[in-house]
């Protein structure tokens, strides 16, 4: 193991002396937090909010963490000057978006150093603390945060049997519907054509899946809805925000609209940028009614688009079912979803799970879901909502006849 320097004991000691501003919990496990400032507490209420309860929740010592962050560019210049100056052990690991140099100063005491982002994070695993230290070149140190702790939520939550799949949900007339489908399906184009026809929002893209005698229980997961200029551009209340989207949570983190202004707005949907909505934000703006955290599914719809005219629903062939289903289970310790080498001393289960959750989810309905995804079938979303809950009203008096 590599020495102690006097830089990461300064960084231990900040976070000893830190004042938590508020803790977040999911289930039994509590996060004591500190944001960069005071008046970032309700951004990152609101981002963890489809896992999260705020108050004090955990009773055990082994469930409670305090993670937080604070601004510090000389930490920074040293931990560079460190790892430059050949005298520490480190090597690279990959999180999904760069690659980091990490060092182990201890088994419990590790520290990760992002220097094309300028922040590192300290891992005091003896005394369950995670420390993020950035710098004026840290992008957006509070969604680093909250990233940190969702990871957190999302290692416990896993330990709990709880599985991650690539998938949307929804709840119509009080039932939950799950969307899985890989990138390109046509999951966010669904969701929201189904929320715009009076569905409430569960998830766009994650969901947490744990199998029970009772059936498949659904959890969000944490995220920003991401939704392509194309769906956008078809609802009024959405598309101003392409060129103008400063009031938005996430305003500029994958749209460049200085950019998208440069190309004519027929071609918009062809570009990669894309708007992103905290779930609150999409409800508010499109004025519907609450997002759901939870729910224990009820049906399972296949969306795909395709080159075919009109909209087609039918049942959904169980092996591709299948299939499918196996190809968007969400694996963290791959694509930097979060980080498995923390030994949280959270007990895992002898197996997993997903298999589980796949043979009880092929024993809900099952429904392949074809659509245009042009806007002439994308103005009257409101059709949408109509063929499923038609399709799984004629399941339902099927069952029960």
């Amino acid at each position: 193991m590599s020495p102690l320097p006097d830089f990461i004991n300064a960084i231990l000691q900040q976070a000893e002396q830190a004042e938590p501003l508020e803790s977040i919990g999911v289930d039994t496990l509590t996060i004591d937090a500190w944001p960069p400032e005071p008046g970032h507490q309700d951004w990152l209420k609101q981002y963890l909010s489809p896992l999260a309860h705020s108050g004090k929740s955990g009773d055990h010592e082994n469930q409670r963490w305090k993670i937080g962050s604070f601004f510090a560019a000389d930490i920074i210049s040293a931990m560079a000057i460190l790892l430059e100056s050949g005298r520490v052990d480190w090597f690279e690991v990959w999180n999904g978006k760069c690659h980091l140099q990490r060092v182990f100063f201890s088994p419990a005491l590790a520290v990760d150093f992002d220097r094309e982002y300028g922040h590192l994070c300290c891992y005091d695993l003896d005394h369950r603390r995670i420390t993020l230290v950035t710098s004026a070149h840290t992008p957006d140190p509070l969604h680093e945060l909250g990233r940190l702790m969702r990871d957190v939520m999302t290692e416990y939550l896993r330990a709990d049997g709880w599985e991650l799949f690539h998938a949307g949900a929804v709840r119509i007339d009080g039932r939950t519907i799950l969307l899985p489908g890989n990138s390109g399906a046509g999951k966010t184009s669904l969701v929201v054509a189904l929320l715009h026809a009076g569905a409430d929002y569960i998830a766009n893209d994650r969901v947490f899946l744990k199998p029970t005698a009772n059936g498949v229980l659904l959890r969000a997961f944490p995220m920003a809805i991401a939704m392509g200029l194309g769906t956008a551009m078809q609802y009024p209340q959405l598309k101003h925000h392409i060129l103008e989207p400063w009031s938005l949570a996430y305003p500029r983190r994958r749209l460049l609209p200085e950019q998208v202004a440069q190309n004519p707005e027929q071609a918009w949907e062809k570009l990669p940028d894309k708007l992103q909505f905290f779930p609150q934000e999409l409800t508010r703006l499109m004025g519907m009614r609450d997002v759901v955290a939870d729910g224990r599914v009820d049906a399972v719809v296949f969306p795909r688009i395709h080159d075919l005219q009109g909209t087609q629903l039918h049942p959904a062939d169980p092996e591709e079912a299948r299939r499918i289903l196996v190809d968007n289970v969400l694996d963290p310790s791959r694509g930097g979803l979060t980080a498995p080498w923390r030994p949280l001393n959270f007990p895992r289960p002898q197996q997993p799970s997903h298999q589980h959750s796949i043979d009880r989810l092929l024993q809900c309905p099952l429904v392949q879901f074809n659509f245009l995804a042009s806007r002439n079938l994308l103005n009257d979303v409101r059709r949408y909502g109509d063929y499923l809950l038609g399709a799984l009203d004629e399941m339902a008096l099927a069952t029960t006849g």
